[in-house]
């Protein structure tokens, strides 16, 4: 059954942002308009933000695993579109401007993301 309390988010193949309802968006990025998802120039994308966002970044105590998710998750979609120009360019910005998410991307670990288990709770 349903919850209107229960957080929901659909992301793109690059972990861009097509829906949320108010309780996924509150929970990923409150401080990112409600309405951002739904013009494509300007999704929120999970990587950017989790790399390159300071209010982002805060939101995470333990950020080491995580992190090695998303770069592993971005490096198996690389390998599945690599024609995709977006998510060239999304790689690109976030080895110039993250040298964490540089120094995950040299290990090449690559993990499929569209199936896990929810973290457990701290």
């Amino acid at each position: 059954m349903h919850s209107a309390g229960t957080p929901a988010v659909v992301l793109g193949r690059r972990g861009d942002v097509l829906a949320w309802n108010r309780t996924g968006h509150t929970l990923m990025a409150e401080h990112v308009a409600f309405g951002a998802p739904q013009d494509p120039a300007h999704r929120p994308s999970i990587p950017r933000m989790f790399f390159l966002d300071p209010l982002s970044r805060d939101l995470h105590r333990n950020r080491d695993e995580p992190a090695r998710v998303h770069v592993a998750c971005l490096r198996l979609t690389a390998g599945r579109f690599p024609t995709d120009a977006r998510l060239a360019e999304l790689i690109g910005e976030l080895t110039m401007r993250s040298d964490e998410f540089a120094m995950m991307w040299t290990v090449g670990e690559v993990a499929d993301c569209t199936v896990g288990t929810p973290p457990s709770a701290p």
